[in-house]
């Protein structure tokens, strides 16, 4: 490559990566873990709105969205969400003092095994997260599948800006190198 291209490279990602900054941010991810009481595991991934992101502790109503679904019922099988992203399904969300949310209240309905019939005939199954940190799994016709856990996490998801400050560092510093070389 030569010096022009590479100094045009540079000026597009860094010009990039300050749009990426600049921009007011409408949504912040989150991945939300539950962990086994029935040997039940699992995550879902939220997209929540900074407005429902209040300055101070307090449990509101905020319409988040889910857009992952991905868990393991106590007999082994995985389960995920056919109709994701779901918009607007969540319900409530609690925030503590530090600014992290600590509690989220969603019901997913309709959730279908990934290589299976559903055992749950018809009627499907349904995940539900209380504020409380309480998960329920129900499979209405086979209570074998159904199962309860608890939140073990919540946990902010990286936004694209921060990847493209940490590549735009690492083209600075390896075309840095490569001139110090010559």
């Amino acid at each position: 490559m030569t010096s022009k291209t590479l100094r045009n490279l540079f000026c597009a990602l860094a010009a990039s990566a300050t749009w990426a900054i600049g921009t007011p941010a409408h949504a912040i991810v989150y991945n939300v873990g539950f962990d086994p009481i029935d040997f039940f595991l699992g995550t879902i991934t939220i997209n929540v709105d900074v407005s429902c992101l209040p300055d101070v502790p307090s449990t509101l109503p905020c319409n988040f969205d889910v857009t992952n679904v991905s868990f393991t019922d106590k007999l082994g099988l995985l389960w995920t969400d056919p109709a994701v992203p779901e918009t607007g399904i969540g319900d409530f969300i609690t925030q503590d003092g530090l600014g992290n949310i600590s509690a989220i209240q969603v019901d997913i309905f309709n959730l279908q095994p990934v290589r299976a019939d559903s055992p749950c005939g018809g009627e499907g199954a349904d995940l539900s997260f209380a504020l409380d940190g309480t998960v329920t799994f129900t499979c209405e016709n086979n209570p074998d599948h159904s199962a309860e856990g608890k939140v073990t996490f919540i946990r902010r998801v990286p936004e694209p800006a921060t990847f493209a400050l940490l590549g735009i560092g690492l083209l600075g510093l390896a075309a840095s190198r490569r001139r110090w070389l010559r």
